[in-house]
């Protein structure tokens, strides 16, 4: 199983909390679908909504990706948690796309996509880089 941990604020949900960014959620669901990837939520959303109602919220936005979990909320940093659900699941590779890297970097930087500017979101570039990460 291939899976993308996935940050909603910066990447997918820019500037208004109402309205994702059309173009984000197009290129977010486009890679996921052509590479088989399954979303864990990593955002803290997590904290706000069940696995169900991020689904909901998901195919609300035009978002047609399976959301399999999400990371635990232990208060840690988030490439901790991270790593714990990678220990406690069976998964082959991962890539991981987020706004705010500094907690993760030190963890999986072969495997980190960061979203530079959180005001753009996910850009074609970020999707040029899941995709070599994912055939090299």
């Amino acid at each position: 199983m291939r899976i993308i941990f996935t940050d909603i604020d910066g990447v997918l949900q820019i500037n208004n909390p109402k309205k994702w960014n059309k173009k984000c959620c197009k290129l977010y669901s486009d890679v996921c679908n052509e590479l088989d990837l399954k979303a864990v939520i990593t955002s803290t959303w997590r904290v706000q909504y069940k696995l169900r109602e991020l689904q909901e919220i998901f195919y609300s936005q035009g978002i047609d990706v399976e959301i399999i979990g999400t990371t635990p909320i232990l208060g840690i940093e988030r490439g901790e948690e991270i790593e714990i659900y990678l220990k406690e699941n069976n998964v082959d590779d991962f890539v991981i796309i987020d706004d705010n890297v500094r907690d993760i970097i030190n963890y999986f930087p072969q495997s980190l996509v960061a979203i530079e500017k959180s005001y753009i979101g996910l850009t074609e570039e970020n999707i040029k880089q899941i995709k070599k990460h994912f055939n090299d």
